[in-house]
């Protein structure tokens, strides 16, 4: 039996040709694990698929690589075996074989495994580039991440395609720390649609390390100030909801915490063996206006009207055939103008204080008006 001296001599074994690392994973020290393993290496089609097709390695249960399988994978018995790609992805996770027979099919299937995997990302990183096209960044951003995970020639797409997202949030973020005091409507837009969409995220770090300057404004300071502020206090929350610790980030590559992806608990076999998912679609964009319908006041009367207006310009906006930039970012604008004009006239209406199919009216718009701003940076 050939097996390998490591676990990075098993890597670099398999990179010609793709060839699949077997990991036979035991206590060494324990007779009935010691056994098994030799019990496999006994085995005349093992031995020759260790010669010519596969790097074979046997860890010990309290090796690093063996510990990390464990949390992923949640192994509840020893010994074991683990299939790696030739970049050190787990593919199979199974338990110890009793027979050459197992072993020897998997080495059968493992071309076609891999391209099915390799078809997995592929479509994978479409979905999230045509998620972040079609302006569903958070969406976008996790499957980005879940992808940035694996290790490969892919995951420079995925990382890449996190830092698309993020230069689009920090954008806005910095457009909404340039606004000044008489445009602080639309600098909170900025921050609440910013919030929204980062809560929990690693992205939510580069609030966090906005200049401590900044967030303690004293009495005057201008809006950018404030703004940072708020964008501070906005990133606060995302971390008491669940977000990591602030960490140090190289500039101008990924933060830290955007390199270091939360590990699958799915091995790419079966990750890349479900059934694949729709495409993204374009959701339908609507606003419960019914209220709004049985009023005759004028203020009602112009608030129904704008809404209206500023509802079929968005939607036009984001029809996928517009191909236009310029007549998107016009029909963005004049979405924006008119939803700020409706919400000026709701809360206008005294009888809305206080009411909340009103407010809830107003806090969609709000979003809507966000997404115009958010839309016209992509």
């Amino acid at each position: 039996m050939c097996w390998r001296e490591s676990l990075d001599a098993a890597l670099q074994a398999a990179q010609p040709g793709r060839r699949p690392i077997l990991l036979a994973i035991g206590r060494l020290a324990e007779e009935s694990d010691s056994k098994a393993l030799d019990r496999l290496a006994s085995w005349p089609a093992v031995v020759f698929l260790s010669q010519e097709q596969v790097a074979a390695v046997r860890l010990a249960h309290d090796d690093r690589a063996c510990k990390d399988l464990y949390a992923r994978f949640r192994i509840k018995s020893l010994p074991f075996v683990a299939w790696l790609d030739e970049f050190g992805n787990p593919v199979l996770v199974e338990p110890f074989p009793e027979s050459a027979e197992r072993l020897t099919a998997i080495v059968a299937q493992w071309p076609s495994m891999l391209a099915r995997i390799d078809r997995y990302f592929k479509n994978h990183l479409e979905r999230a580039d045509l998620s972040y096209k079609r302006g569903k960044l958070r969406d976008a951003y996790l499957q980005f991440e879940r992808l940035a995970a694996f290790k490969g020639a892919h995951q420079d797409a995925a990382r890449a395609g996190m830092l698309k997202v993020e230069h689009v949030w920090q954008s806005l973020l910095d457009r909404a720390l340039k606004l000044p005091p008489e445009q602080i409507e639309q600098r909170d837009l900025l921050l609440k649609g910013i919030r929204e969409e980062t809560i929990g995220l690693p992205f939510v770090l580069r609030l966090l390390e906005l200049p401590a300057a900044q967030a303690e404004a004293p009495p005057g300071a201008d809006a950018a100030q404030a703004a940072a502020g708020d964008a501070q206090a906005a990133a606060g929350d995302a971390k008491a909801s669940g977000g990591a610790p602030a960490a140090p980030a190289p500039e101008p590559a990924l933060s830290q915490s955007s390199l270091e992806q939360p590990p699958p608990e799915k091995a790419l076999a079966e990750l890349a063996s479900a059934p694949s998912a729709a495409p993204p679609v374009q959701e339908e964009v609507s606003l419960n206006l019914r209220f709004l319908m049985s009023r005759q006041d004028e203020g009602s009367v112009e608030a129904l009207k704008k809404l209206r207006e500023g509802l079929a310009c968005y939607r036009g906006a984001l029809q996928p055939e517009r191909q236009d930039p310029a007549e998107r970012n016009r029909l963005l604008e004049q979405g924006f103008a008119a939803f700020d004009r409706g919400i000026e006239c709701l809360n206008g209406i005294k009888e809305f204080e206080g009411n909340r199919e009103a407010q809830a009216l107003i806090e969609h718009v709000s979003m809507l008006m966000y997404g115009c701003m958010k839309y016209r940076s992509l």
